[in-house]
């Protein structure tokens, strides 16, 4: 059975190009691409205050053959939307809505997610449901929720479906809502392993992975104090980390920082 791959895409249709090229590299075995195109049409912090990624993203996709789903995001000009958390909630409740309807298999991805070492399409087939934890404390107890950036889920055998809903929650961020489906589930569940965003130093980068990826990492201009800002899941995927610019950075630093992902990239993945 393929492998479906999901992502948001909100901004710079080059993260389109370059997950693309780096899944073909990558992965083997059968699988397919689908971006949902959650570009504004309205000037936001996303693009810059400058409109048109909608329609770049589209001809992006049509150019490379890749299925594009609009996703209708005129609300997110609302006061209430004004967080890039319930952005995000709201983006990837579309995308499991239409996984919710299938009994197939699918990983879905943060839009700045990249496979870093040759995997499988059957990554995580042997479990229902693979996922990174976060979690919070609140009123001493610990909170679990799933984080939606990597998220595996098998639909033909996960349950409750309906308890995968990746609302915020008070005190908890993108997928706080999920805690009740942790709470509640009896499936085989893979806790995806990672290292957190400057939680990480260059020696402690895996020996058996491309060092280019490391050194990458290590001239991030966000990386500081020998502490790396990417993060690493399941020593297969490294995070960019605020592709979508929800973080407010300047339009040149993002550009900066895409250049150099587009060379380890390309650098790497040469078929």
């Amino acid at each position: 059975m393929a492998l479906h791959i999901y992502t948001a895409a909100v901004n710079s249709p080059k993260f389109i190009e370059l997950q693309a090229h780096a899944f073909r590299y990558y992965i083997s075995g059968h699988y397919d691409f689908t971006v949902f195109n959650d570009a504004k049409d309205f000037p936001d912090y996303t693009n810059g205050g400058v409109p048109g990624g909608r329609a770049d993203i589209r001809r992006t996709c049509e150019r490379l053959n890749i299925p594009c789903i609009d996703i209708s995001n005129g609300h997110h000009q609302q006061e209430r939307y004004g967080n890039a958390s319930d952005r995000c909630a709201d983006s990837v409740n579309v995308m499991f809505d239409v996984q919710r309807g299938t009994r197939d298999r699918y990983l879905t991805v943060d839009s700045d997610l990249f496979p870093i070492h040759p995997m499988s399409s059957a990554l995580y087939a042997e479990y229902d449901c693979a996922y990174v934890e976060h979690h919070r404390t609140l009123c001493g107890h610990r909170v679990n929720y799933m984080w939606p950036g990597l998220c595996y889920v098998d639909m033909a055998t996960v349950e409750p479906k309906g308890l995968l809903q990746w609302d915020c929650m008070p005190a908890l961020d993108c997928g706080g809502a999920t805690t009740r489906f942790l709470a509640a589930t009896r499936n085989r569940l893979y806790r995806i392993p990672y290292m957190g965003s400057q939680q990480w130093t260059a020696d402690q980068y895996p020996a058996s992975m491309d060092t280019r990826w490391r050194d990458y990492a290590v001239g991030d201009v966000r990386s500081s104090d020998g502490k790396m800002w990417p993060d690493i899941f399941d020593n297969q995927f490294m995070h960019f980390r605020a592709g979508s610019n929800w973080d407010g950075r300047p339009a040149d630093e993002l550009a900066s920082r895409l250049a150099k992902l587009e060379h380890v990239v390309m650098t790497t993945c040469r078929d």
